[in-house]
């Protein structure tokens, strides 16, 4: 598999993940809210902890923004490091882990931009 390959199903799975993120995120925020108008019986806690993993998960999904940003304009190693990050962030996601990998390795190679894009 050449560079060009490993970076455009970089991307596509890149944006699978963020939006996988942004909507379990929206889900426990629902949720959070549901049991604070006490439709939901739930302690307490468990508000406090929904809210904490949706800061978690958005961070996460902050880092996999910039991972696609960074790829975009070009710098595959930078890519791969804000991949790396965003598995560390709860939920731990295993899509960017195989993106950090694949954009770490395939960032050895000299890209060009113009070989980068699609099209």
């Amino acid at each position: 598999m050449n560079a060009t390959r490993e970076i455009r199903l970089a991307r596509i799975l890149i944006m699978l993940s963020i939006i996988l993120d942004i909507i379990l995120t929206l889900l426990v925020l629902l949720a959070a809210t549901a049991v604070l108008l006490g439709r939901m019986p739930m302690p307490g806690a468990w508000v406090i902890g929904a809210l904490l993993f949706a800061l978690l998960a958005g961070g996460g999904s902050a880092a996999g923004v910039l991972s696609l940003h960074r790829l975009k304009s070009g710098c595959v190693r930078e890519a791969s490091y804000y991949a790396f990050i965003a598995v560390v962030l709860p939920p731990p996601n295993l899509i960017m882990l195989f993106v950090g990998g694949l954009l770490y390795f395939a960032g050895r190679e000299p890209v060009a931009m113009a070989a980068a894009t699609p099209g």
